[in-house]
């Protein structure tokens, strides 16, 4: 038998690695509309073929028949493995992206339900298929892409990242209100206000219910890294006169609303802040008058100035006083110093050592509390311009041996 020459598993390597490295050639056939908007069924297969480029490793084909089309030339009584066996064959192609759409109801109201599918050739079975529910809105308004990029990731199995939208619903009154977003409930507003992160660019329906009030219902379109505001003005049920009327632009201090229900900031907090700032600040000056006052004290100043000359008259230096109110507290002082004014001397000393401790507390707190609100306010003043405001939570934190409450703020 003939030895293998070093070339020759090179060369058996190379043949046998190839077909790894080689991309997957794919196909995304036209969506099948059951009830004949070719239209949408078009949108929709743009949509899903932009996507599909994004995949790695596949190489998609710029254009393809529908699958209406190919089910007729190659005679499929209905669309199974057989039937798209020979359709890859035919096309060359080792994935076939495939669907169909049909209306979600008879009404005028109606959206779209797409059901796609991922066929795998060489396997010869259909890898996976979704089905979702596609708005009308977005097919109209052209916004497909985000969704045609999830459809895509969820066959695949690829995380993709889509950049996302805010919703604030600004409401006319500030009890208790259940907003819903796409016939999905997304929460309670309280305040007047609420805001939802992370909407998919497109538009999106809104409702909103509220005791004593109508329905209120709208539709918005959401922009990709952009807040959208819509206004929601309810209408007492009972006929009466309604809570005066806002915009979508309105500024929270316009709106009378005291929070914000999405984990906004409160906005009396900057001036709670500010409030609690100048409080320190009065406690600083307070507190440096009092430990003045004791430094002053002509008797605190006798027994010092007592404790001073008896650690000049003192040769060993370990037995000489370093901070006369230790001293005072032992009960020792000067010889002639009386009982009952060392008494007042160790007062006076308990008096400053706490305000002493107290001026830095206070001193701490007016800095802090005080930077921190004066940003705050300017940032609040500034949101309804930019549509940007800062977040205020508080975390609990508990454990065996001890308990808090963190404060963070996000800017």
């Amino acid at each position: 038998m003939r030895r293998l020459t070093p070339w020759t598993v090179f060369l058996l390597c190379m043949a046998i690695a190839t077909p790894a490295w080689a991309e997957t050639s794919v196909v995304v056939l036209g969506m099948r509309s059951i009830e004949g908007d070719d239209a949408v069924g078009t949108a929709l297969t743009d949509a899903l073929r932009a996507a599909s480029t994004t995949v790695n490793e596949w190489r998609v084909e710029e254009r393809g028949p529908t699958m209406s089309q190919m089910s007729m030339a190659y005679g499929c009584d209905e669309v199974d493995a057989r039937c798209l066996t020979d359709i890859a064959a035919g096309l060359e192609v080792d994935l076939i992206v495939y669907g169909s759409v049909r209306r979600t109801s008879t009404r005028d109201n109606y959206d779209y339900s797409l059901t796609l599918s991922l066929f795998n050739a060489p396997a010869g079975a259909i890898e996976k298929s979704v089905t979702e529910r596609v708005l009308r809105a977005n097919v109209e308004a052209g916004a497909l892409a985000t969704q045609a990029s999830e459809l895509i990731g969820k066959l695949t199995g690829q995380a993709t990242r889509v950049e996302l939208g805010a919703l604030r619903v600004m409401l006319n009154i500030t009890t208790g209100a259940t907003i819903t977003i796409d016939g999905t409930p997304a929460g309670d507003a309280a305040g007047g206000s609420f805001v939802l992160e992370g909407v998919s660019p497109g538009a999106h329906s809104l409702t909103v219910e509220a005791e004593g009030y109508e329905l209120f219902e709208a539709s918005f379109s959401v922009t990709a890294g952009d807040p959208t505001r819509v206004a929601a003005n309810l209408t007492p049920l009972d006929g009466s006169e309604p809570p005066p009327p806002i915009t979508a632009g309105a500024s929270y201090e316009e709106m009378g609303t005291t929070t914000d229900s999405g984990g906004g900031l409160p906005t009396w907090l900057p001036y709670a802040l500010l409030g609690t700032a100048g409080a320190g600040l009065i406690g600083t000056v307070v507190s440096w008058v009092i430990v003045d006052g004791v430094n002053n004290d002509a008797l605190f100043k006798e027994y010092s100035g007592g404790i001073y000359d008896q650690n000049q008259a003192e040769s060993n230096t370990r037995a000489k006083v370093t901070d006369v109110c230790d001293h005072a507290q032992e009960g020792l002082g000067p010889t002639d110093f009386a009982p009952e004014d060392l008494r007042e001397v160790q007062d006076m000393c308990a008096t400053g050592v706490t305000f002493e401790v107290l001026q830095w507390v206070f001193l701490g707190t007016t800095v802090i509390a005080g930077g921190l609100g004066t940003y705050l306010l300017i940032s609040q003043s500034s949101d309804s311009a930019s549509g940007a405001q800062p977040t205020f939570a508080l975390s609990p934190t508990v454990g065996r041996d001890r308990g808090g409450v963190s404060a963070t703020v996000r800017f």
